[in-house]
């Protein structure tokens, strides 16, 4: 989605590119390096390596695709009857986990280092720490953006890549949000 929007931003008609599936952003990052590609969509967390220093950033996500949403929790029908108490918890657990990360950087970085196996000179995860803490980037209270929703839809369609529209308000159950932070006090 970022590439197809950023080409019709650049006004670039689609025929004149070729999009492939590489893989995820470590896979599209190494086939760049390796000039397996010509561009690629990578996540940020790249942009601090020494590697990169021979690169260009054509676009940033974020300018294109503005209100793109980076993280959505997502359940089933059927795991939200069947298991609303847990889904409550684990909201409560994600809310809190937030705030402390949000507010305990050393401690947040040296856990990122230990669970990527990151050495203690990559700066990567002091990199994506800060970009976290970006407003509109971590929000520990877990926001329903219904307009971003409503905006993602539309973005989608226009790029091709959803064939029609659907209800937001259908795919969205604020309870479970609510009663965790009823939960945590807020």
């Amino acid at each position: 989605m970022v590439a197809r929007a950023a080409l019709v931003r650049a006004k670039v008609p689609p025929a004149e590119v070729k999009i492939a599936a590489v893989g995820g952003d470590r896979d599209r990052f190494t086939a760049l390096l390796g000039g397996v590609v010509d561009a690629a969509v990578v996540s940020n967390e790249y942009l601090p390596l020494p590697s990169v220093k021979s690169m260009r950033v054509l676009v940033e996500a974020r300018e294109v695709l503005p209100q793109f949403l980076r993280f959505c929790t997502l359940v089933t029908g059927k795991t939200l009857n069947e298991r609303r108490e847990d889904l409550i918890r684990f909201m409560v657990a994600q809310m809190k986990a937030l705030r402390y990360a949000v507010t305990h950087r050393d401690e947040t970085i040296a856990l990122a280092r230990e669970a990527t196996g990151a050495k203690p000179d990559d700066p990567r995860p002091a990199f994506v720490y800060e970009e976290g803490l970006k407003p509109g980037v971590v929000d520990p209270d877990f926001s329903i953006p219904v307009e971003s929703l409503i905006w993602s839809q539309d973005q989608m369609i226009a790029l091709g890549q959803l064939a029609k529209g659907g209800d937001i308000n259908r795919l969205i159950y604020p309870e479970i949000r609510k009663e965790a932070l009823a939960r945590i006090g807020n």
